[in-house]
């Protein structure tokens, strides 16, 4: 059957002939490995997907939610009106914890978060533990659960779709290498311009700055995605001022110092973004919105890092700060990134469109029922975290 399948000279025909003999032993120890490691339990680290055989014996008769859509890939949706069109300007920032936007560590963005227009949210939820879930949820503004069933299937975001549609002008500049994820969290035909610049933050402060102080032929929606926060974390020299090392420092205390160190450099970064957005957020000709794909453990729970399946809040709450006029009287007392693009829809006056294909809610509105979701690695047709 194999060697039917792939040929009698592939690599899969040649192993075949070796077959009756391992097969014994593969299915042992793929045995083995799934009773250990796919009990049941509350600390979950190793991925069922990643267990030997998992995808050929184990997967198939495993019943996941089927996540796709209900509704079909078509055409663009009809161009929807806005009451107003101002820029939009998203800046998502690599495994940025909650607790990190503090006046020690990243100053300006704690005194934009105090601004007359701006807000921060004091529980906030990034959809999941890995930068694919985060993007797509703050840019399709679905729960992440949709993630994998809607980039595999290659389905644009709906609401740059409708800003589009609407005449905006849409650009991304990404210093993470979105694009070379195994499945990326965004489709870059569906912009107009898309930069890729690997670890080059400044630069996407800079390509965001120029953008936004260009001729306004059009409202536009800019995009940015910051990269010196994640491990091993990056920064200049000058902007050493926690000891990473040496006598005294505990390793521990290192990494972390060596986070924050980063973390006070994004802040100088979107400092400079700031100061040139200023008026404009003041008048509502602008929106900004700020915050982090997902967080980062540092041993609070036994693992360093974010890959592992769990959904403690060290690394699944990020800061939200989000500036408009109206931005005071968000009911923010627990979002997600799902969230966001119903609600710049609804300050924005959306009209005749289909919000029906986002599964946020605008924070305009006080809920009954507070709710948020995150999705594990490979949920849900790979890993049933959720």
């Amino acid at each position: 059957g194999i060697a039917g399948r792939f040929g009698a000279g592939s690599r899969w025909a040649r192993i075949e002939t070796g077959l009756p003999l391992r097969m014994p032993v593969y299915f042992a120890v793929g045995l083995a490995t799934f009773l250990a490691l796919d009990s049941p339990d509350e600390e979950r680290v190793v991925p069922r997907a990643a267990l030997p055989f998992y995808g050929l014996w184990i997967a198939p008769v495993k019943r996941y939610p089927d996540a796709r859509p209900a509704y079909p890939i078509g055409p663009e949706p009809a161009a929807p009106a806005f009451a107003r069109r101002p820029d939009i300007i998203e800046v998502l920032v690599e495994s940025l914890r909650w607790d990190t936007m503090n006046p020690d560590v990243m100053p300006s963005l704690s005194r934009l978060a105090q601004r007359p227009g701006c807000t921060a949210a004091p529980r906030h939820y990034a959809g999941g533990h890995l930068t694919q879930y985060g993007t797509f949820s703050l840019l399709y503004g679905i729960g992440s659960y949709a993630f994998l069933p809607f980039m595999k299937e290659g389905r644009p975001s709906a609401p740059l779709a409708a800003l589009r549609s609407a005449g905006y002008r849409l650009e991304g500049y990404d210093a993470t290498g979105l694009l070379y994820y195994t499945i990326a969290p965004v489709v870059p035909s569906q912009m107009d311009r898309f930069e890729s610049l690997l670890g080059r933050d400044s630069l996407v402060i800079q390509r965001m700055i120029e953008s936004l102080s260009g001729p306004a032929n059009a409202p536009r929606f800019v995009f940015g995605f910051l990269y010196s926060t994640h491990g091993p974390y990056f920064y200049p020299p000058s902007f050493a001022r926690l000891p990473t090392s040496g006598p005294g420092v505990d390793p521990r205390a290192g990494v972390v110092n060596r986070y924050h160190n980063a973390a006070g450099y994004v802040d100088a970064l979107l400092s400079r973004l700031d100061s040139v957005l200023a008026p404009r957020l003041a008048d509502g000709s602008a929106v900004l919105v700020i915050t982090g794909d997902h967080g980062d453990e540092f041993w609070e729970h036994g693992l360093l890092g974010h890959a592992a399946v769990e959904f403690y809040d060290e690394r699944t709450r990020v800061p939200l700060v989000i500036c408009f006029p109206a931005a005071r009287k968000l009911d923010l007392t627990l979002s997600s990134h799902a969230d966001i693009f119903p609600t710049l829809f609804d300050w924005m006056g959306a009209a005749g469109w289909d919000s029906t294909r986002l599964t946020g809610r605008s924070l305009m509105e006080s809920w009954p029922e507070k709710t948020v979701v995150l999705a594990g690695a490979g949920f849900p047709t790979q890993a049933g975290a959720f």
